[in-house]
């Protein structure tokens, strides 16, 4: 019995692969391949057009002597909010996610007292020059691979040198600035150049009351994303670089509890009032030299009242809006009469 049983399977298994063979040889028949020419595998080049131009070069990027040069020191110290994300900036300020930048121009890598880097930063060795900040800041990771910092750069030269020259302020003693090359030389230098026509003088600004009567309060909502890299916005929320803002217009200064407030502001006294604030956003160091607020200020008198009206929103009680003053060649215009209704039938 064991051997019969064992027969069929071995038949089984025989007749299988005879209907495998038969199968194989079957198909041969029907899709017989075409064999190539010469051994080996066909590559698609795709051809480029004869009457294609060739892809121009980015244009080479100036020294960072010579960007220095132009910097603009109030510029750089308005982009470093980004820096302030993760680090400090004051003397004798602790580290934070990254080292304190305090004196970072021409200090030596790795060498920050306390901070934790990277091995690839220490392993990178030399000093943080001018030319050494313009490369990692353009692209950190790429410059110095297995660095901590995670940020993907500055890809504007200029908006570098003006960080960096920033930067450089941040010091007991400033290193000098490097001697920009001189340019090259144009064939045009030599011809006489047609002068200069005058810059118009700046306008006078409108006083705040008038531009808080036309001020955007979603457009200052959107500008306020720069105020929150250092202050906290929300109700009840906690105090962070800066105070809290909230409830901000007609707060007395220097007046938010738990925030340890500078000297100079707790001096200055009075009110955040719709003006204070809005000479203070204008140059906060220059309008209260001491102030904890480094930000270098906002130029435009329409976005300072943009950012002015959505502050007076955060609050529980907005103050009211100051009257606009009138115009000063209102009262001696003719004021033209209402125009008739046609269809008034009295």
């Amino acid at each position: 019995m064991e051997s019969f049983e064992l027969n069929k399977i071995l038949g089984a298994i025989l007749g299988s692969c005879l209907v495998l063979l038969s199968v194989h040889l079957f198909a041969d028949a029907v899709f017989s391949p075409a064999m190539p020419a010469k051994p080996g595998f066909e590559i698609a080049v795709q051809k480029e057009s004869p009457s294609a131009a060739p892809k121009q070069t980015a244009a080479a990027e100036a020294p960072i002597a010579t960007r220095l040069a132009s910097a603009k020191i109030n510029v750089g110290q308005s982009e470093s909010h980004i820096c302030m994300t993760c680090h400090n900036l004051q003397k004798g300020g602790p580290n934070e996610i990254g080292p304190n930048l305090y004196g970072v121009v021409d200090r030596p890598r790795a060498s920050h007292p306390g901070y934790d880097y990277s091995a690839a930063m220490k392993a990178k060795g030399g000093k943080w020059t001018f030319a050494e900040l313009d490369k990692f800041l353009t692209n950190p990771q790429g410059y110095i691979s297995g660095t901590k910092m995670t940020f993907g750069g500055f890809k504007n030269p200029q908006q570098r040198a003006d960080i960096i020259a920033y930067l450089r302020t941040l010091s007991d003693h400033p290193l000098p600035l490097p001697k920009a090359p001189p340019p090259p030389a144009k064939a045009a230098a030599a011809q006489p150049q047609p002068a200069a026509a005058p810059k118009p003088a700046a306008a006078t600004e409108a006083p705040i009351a008038t531009r808080l009567a036309s001020a955007d309060i979603n457009v200052g909502k959107s500008e306020s994303n720069i105020c929150m890299a250092c202050h906290n916005l929300q109700k009840g929320g906690p105090n962070e670089v800066g105070p809290n803002l909230w409830g901000v217009v007609d707060r007395p200064r220097a007046s938010h509890p738990g925030y340890d407030y500078s000297a100079a502001m707790k001096a200055k006294g009075g009110k955040w009032t719709f003006a204070e604030l809005d000479k203070f956003l204008t140059h906060p160091q220059g309008y209260i030299p001491g102030t904890k607020m480094t930000f270098a200020g906002f130029k435009s008198p329409k976005k300072r009242a943009d950012i002015i009206a959505y502050l007076r929103t955060l609050s529980d009680q907005p103050v009211s809006l100051p009257k606009a003053p009138t115009p000063a060649n209102s009262a001696t215009q003719p004021q033209q009469a209402p125009k008739s209704n046609s269809n008034n039938k009295g």
